[in-house]
């Protein structure tokens, strides 16, 4: 049985980047890599580590930084919107790149697994002393952020790879791709 040729958790495209010569643990393509995403995104913290992890054991990744904005509003609860940058290894060759993102309200982190941030301010609304208004108000504005930072880094990845749709999934498991 055959499997599609890469992982792709969040991103709209599918960001690929087709360097002979970078290898998971190669560390110096990584890091260059990851330069080049700062060049487009200043706001970028690079990890130093780059520790490969196995999320799934057929396509190790590694995440190369994050970048991190406050969600600013009136009230004392501290929202933070977080989007880890994501090089993953393709199941075949090459490599693609995607994102995973994580809300932090007041030191507990919500991430993308279901609950939303509207759910989570809800069941605490007594405690945050929140009304509906402020509730919508605030579910919006985090959306808002999160959906600035996720447009940055796509268009980050597009002039830094190729960019490709997959058009389906053969019955015995292969994925058919076309450039986007």
């Amino acid at each position: 049985m055959a499997t599609n040729n890469f992982m792709n958790e969040n991103a709209s495209n599918i960001y690929v980047i087709t360097n002979d010569k970078m290898e998971l643990d190669y560390i110096d393509d990584t890091e260059i890599l990851a330069e080049d995403l700062k060049s487009f995104l200043p706001a970028l913290t690079i990890y130093n580590d780059y520790e490969v992890y196995y999320e799934n054991r057929s396509y190790p990744s590694i995440r190369l930084g994050e970048i991190c904005e406050e969600v600013t509003i009136n009230k004392d609860i501290y929202i933070t919107v977080c989007v880890n940058l994501v090089l993953r290894s393709g199941y075949y060759e090459a490599y693609n790149l995607d994102y995973e993102y994580n809300i932090n309200i007041d030191d507990d982190t919500l991430y993308d697994d279901g609950i939303g941030i509207d759910e989570f301010l809800n069941e605490y609304q007594d405690a945050f002393e929140l009304t509906d208004d402020e509730v919508i108000d605030i579910s919006e504005e985090t959306d808002e952020v999160l959906s600035r930072l996720i447009s940055k880094i796509e268009e980050t990845y597009s002039k830094l790879s190729e960019t490709y749709k997959q058009l389906g999934t053969f019955s015995n498991g292969e994925g058919i791709y076309e450039r986007a």
